[in-house]
């Protein structure tokens, strides 16, 4: 019977020895006994097929998987990558990927594998190679398959990137050597991200990389700027400010309205904001300062409208009246606000005055005495209770649907007057 000349052995005890060990010592066996090699070679590629079929797993994955690097020359070398699916080799550099054997991703990817494949929802290939590196703040593994040109910009089902993975999971080698080699697009996109995700060091990092902060988001069109403002988040908004955003002050108007502050607000009033600008919030500053229930400081912004000749005094009529603040209608109307001047959807001060729009800072029952004196104002300098809005309701309409006795009765006898005079 042959002998094995290294283990001085016959063969056959050479096998029952090899089907006692796990799979790497028997391929080990395989390349140190060559009297052996041809032997073993067959059983080694039988034991391997019957665990991947356990496994669902490819002979070329479980390689990839374990760090098989001999395994996979093995594939490579005698053609067998020819029968190996693509789908395979994908899979494979996932597994490899995510395993750290950084020595078998140069094979794989000769063996035509895709450093920069679209995940999808598989079981290995839901993050792509890198997104794999990423999360597990593999640094090594991450410049590789950047240098064998993984893109940055893919997105998992999730919507995340490798950079965001690494952020998530707090790799911040990573973080930094991802951004070193991102685009300036990349960038600006990761700038939303990071501030929808509340990460504001990232923000940080980002704006110092050179963001664009006025990028549109893929998904829904906002700027980082409309979307800290929208979700009332003052400490990003105070990062933009500071990093470069002084020529916005209309950043600085938000922040005011959401904290509430008078001193910040006569500051970005005094750099030029605009109340009337509606590029982040989609809304006025007067408006603003109406739904977050910021009486001092709409105060502030229509005193102010008083005081700027620039300013549209009809519009900071509407608001001065809706609140029933008659010192600041009176004021506005002196100044050349237009007592008659309908809104765009016809409703005129003296809509207001009377309490029309009741959804926020609803206590016309608690200003009757302001209203009383504001709806004088308006009769005197031209408003007409005749004039209606869009809907076909007049001022008496709005008085008479919450049931106020003496603004009724004041309207009512305007209409007469006005019916008698035409």
């Amino acid at each position: 019977m042959p002998k094995c000349g290294f283990l001085q052995c016959p063969n056959e005890i050479i096998f029952q020895i090899g089907s006692y060990l796990g799979l790497k010592h028997i391929y080990a066996l395989l390349q140190t006994s060559h009297d052996l090699h041809d032997a073993l070679r067959n059983l080694f590629y039988d034991r391997v097929a019957d665990y991947c079929r356990a496994d669902e797993l490819t002979m070329l994955e479980w390689a990839a998987q374990e760090g098989y690097l001999n395994v996979i020359r093995e594939l490579q070398s005698r053609g067998r990558e020819k029968t190996v699916m693509c789908g395979s080799k994908d899979v494979a550099i996932c597994l490899a990927a995510a395993n750290g054997h950084l020595s078998c991703i140069e094979p794989l990817i000769a063996m035509g594998a895709e450093v920069s494949q679209y995940p999808y929802n598989h079981h290995v290939q839901r993050y792509s190679p890198l997104m794999w590196a990423a999360k597990n703040g593999n640094l090594a593994m991450v410049k590789l398959l950047i240098s064998k040109g993984a893109r940055t910009d893919t997105r998992s089902p999730q919507y995340l990137t490798a950079l965001e993975y690494a952020l998530i999971y707090h790799h911040g080698s990573c973080v930094r050597y991802i951004l070193e080699k991102s685009s300036g697009a990349e960038l600006s996109t990761y700038l939303n991200r990071a501030a929808r995700s509340n990460h504001l060091s990232f923000v940080q990092q980002l704006l110092d990389k050179g963001a664009d902060i006025d990028a549109k988001d893929e998904q829904d069109g906002k700027t980082v700027v409309q979307y800290a403002v929208l979700s009332y988040n003052c400490k990003c908004l105070r990062i933009l400010f500071a990093y470069g955003e002084r020529h916005r002050p209309e950043i600085l108007l938000h922040i005011s309205i959401i904290n509430g502050d008078e001193g910040i607000l006569r500051r970005a009033l005094h750099l030029g904001a605009n109340p009337l600008e509606t590029k982040y919030a989609g809304n006025t500053a007067y408006q603003e300062a109406v739904i977050n229930r910021q009486r001092g400081i709409l105060r502030a912004l229509l005193k102010y409208s008083v005081e700027h000749h620039a300013t549209n005094k009809n519009i900071a009529l509407y608001y001065a009246a809706h609140v029933g603040d008659d010192e600041i209608v009176r004021l506005l109307l002196a100044k050349g606000a237009n007592a008659s001047a309908p809104d765009k959807a016809g409703f005129r001060p003296l809509h207001y005055a009377v309490g029309a729009w009741s959804k926020h800072f609803d206590d016309r029952y608690y200003l009757i005495e302001n209203r009383l004196r504001i709806i004088r104002m308006l009769l005197e300098k031209g408003a007409r209770v005749s004039d209606a809005n869009h809907r076909g309701y007049t001022a008496l309409k709005y008085a008479k649907s919450w049931s106020c006795t003496r603004i009724i009765r004041l309207l009512e006898q305007k209409e007469d007057e006005e019916s008698y005079v035409s």
